[in-house]
């Protein structure tokens, strides 16, 4: 008979060396059914001496037409030492039936960086007409990097001919291909702030994404609430599975990319530099923030009621009037608006190597008039330049724009893969930072937006002062914005 090897899959480390997800040996129960001269008394005996979820019900198969004769079933996956012994001590009452050494997928406890790494679950009939060199029973990545690098971490499989007696028990083998074990991944991720950045979002519900600004590597990606992949690893059961889609908070869901929120302030940053590319402001130009500013038959109200007096746009930055931002964005107006948060890599996906990244959304009169078929009106650009009305973001682009910032002006691919190497250690190929785009954004202005950013933590009265820290100087932006209830980020 020829016997198929499936290829063991590649690790996933972080940036150090530590191994993320791991294999580990694991025994499955294995029928052969052209060996088995009374199928349905055979499967009525292994239901009573398995213990453990069976991949068989009333008596019956699960049903591959592509299966080669001779080819083994899988009945029951990773079972215990107990079954084992049971199954093992009963052969001769069931003949056709055998335990195999295959392996499982080991992901880090408590869903740590669970929506950046993934999981794998068998492969289904769908996957299989897009990957005909699956068999039934094999893992494919379902989700993150698992999913994304599957051609990677896969490898390729073997198998031996071998020389059975008439119960179908191996004798010797006659010939062997060795399964070829797939690549591994070295990730951008550092486990020790990641493990951090973990503990600070505990019990609350969001998302954390710290990026290397000079390279684009993500070093942190937090999605809480999350879920354990482990779960996935072994063998979902349904309630799980239901449990997991039914959870008003969506564990499932990647905050970090697919999660499409107002931005709020944080939006200010990009304004404030398009407001000084155009030529409308200088950093010296002053406006009064009185609590508010009249336009047409309402009040545009300020988030400090009494106001904020007279300030520049340093001032405005790291105080973040809405007042100032209000008399900016008329003066830059919608199309100006839209085209420097585009600049910024806003409205479009970024292009890290996950799946369902979302694209934000960055309107313009334009697009108004495609989608709702109406014009635009002068008083929704004052709330969309401060991340307001229809602009959304995801947490990953407002990390991007303060990377740019940050590095006076580059915008980089935000990236999770270091290198992969092959089995036995040789760097198959390094990935590169790549840019996106250059802003062109003259130093000048950069300039006046990252002194703005640093007063918010560290200036007198900044809206950011609890992120001070004694020995570094941080520079952030503080936002706040109305969120539809449901979609909390």
């Amino acid at each position: 008979r020829l016997k198929r090897t499936p290829p063991l899959r590649g690790l996933i480390s972080d940036r150090h060396g530590h191994v993320l997800v791991d294999n580990r040996p694991s025994f499955n129960v294995v029928l052969i059914p052209e060996a088995v001269p009374d199928l349905t008394t055979t499967l009525a005996t292994m239901s009573t001496y398995v213990a453990e979820q069976a991949l068989f019900t009333n008596n019956t198969l699960p049903r591959d037409p592509r299966r080669p004769p001779y080819q083994g079933v899988v009945l029951a996956k990773d079972v215990s030492r107990e079954t084992l012994v049971t199954v093992e001590a009963h052969q001769r009452e069931i003949p056709g039936v055998s335990v195999e050494v295959g392996s499982k997928r080991v992901y880090p406890p408590d869903g740590l960086a669970a929506h950046t790494l993934g999981y794998v679950g068998e492969v289904n009939v769908r996957e299989r007409e897009k990957f005909p060199q699956y068999y039934l029973g094999d893992l494919i990545g379902k989700f993150g990097i698992e999913r994304s690098w599957e051609s990677h971490l896969r490898g390729k499989g073997g198998g031996e001919q071998i020389e059975v007696d008439a119960s179908g028990q191996r004798l010797r083998m006659l010939g062997q291909e060795e399964a070829k074990t797939g690549e591994s991944l070295t990730l951008t991720i550092d486990l020790e702030l990641q493990r951090a950045a973990e503990a600070a979002m505990q019990g609350k519900e969001g998302s954390i994404v710290v990026l290397g600004v000079q390279t684009g590597e993500v070093l942190a990606m937090v999605s809480q609430p999350t879920f354990d992949s482990n779960i996935f690893a072994r063998g979902i059961r349904t309630s799980e599975w239901r449990a997991l889609l039914d959870d008003p908070l969506k564990p499932l869901n990647n905050r970090a990319i697919q999660g499409q929120y107002p931005p709020g302030s944080t939006f200010k940053v990009m304004m404030a530099a398009a407001a000084l590319e155009k030529g409308v402001i200088t950093p010296a130009t002053r406006f009064r923030c009185s609590g508010g500013l009249p336009f047409g038959r309402r009040v545009f109200r300020c988030w400090k009621r009494r106001g904020h007096g007279s300030l520049d746009l340093r001032q405005a930055i790291a105080h973040s009037c809405d007042v100032y931002f209000y008399q900016l964005g008329q003066k830059l107006g919608i199309q100006g608006i839209a085209d420097y948060a585009r600049l910024f890599g806003m409205g479009k996906p970024l292009g890290i190597e996950l799946d369902h990244e979302a694209t934000g959304l960055i309107p313009d009169a334009a697009w108004k008039k495609r989608v709702l078929g109406a014009p635009w009106q002068a008083g929704e650009t004052l709330s969309v330049v401060i991340g307001q009305g229809y602009a959304t973001a995801t947490p990953l682009q407002m990390a991007v724009v303060a990377a740019t910032v940050a590095n006076g002006g580059t915008v980089y691919r935000p990236r999770l893969v270091k290198q992969s190497m092959s089995a036995d250690g040789e760097t198959v190929k390094e990935y590169a930072p790549e840019v996106l785009r250059e802003t062109n954004i003259r130093p000048e202005t950069m300039r006046v937006v990252q002194e703005g950013m640093i007063d918010v933590v560290n200036g007198r009265g900044g809206t950011g002062a609890k992120a001070k820290l004694p020995d570094i100087v941080v520079a952030g932006k503080t936002g706040t914005s109305q969120v539809i209830s449901g979609t909390r980020g």
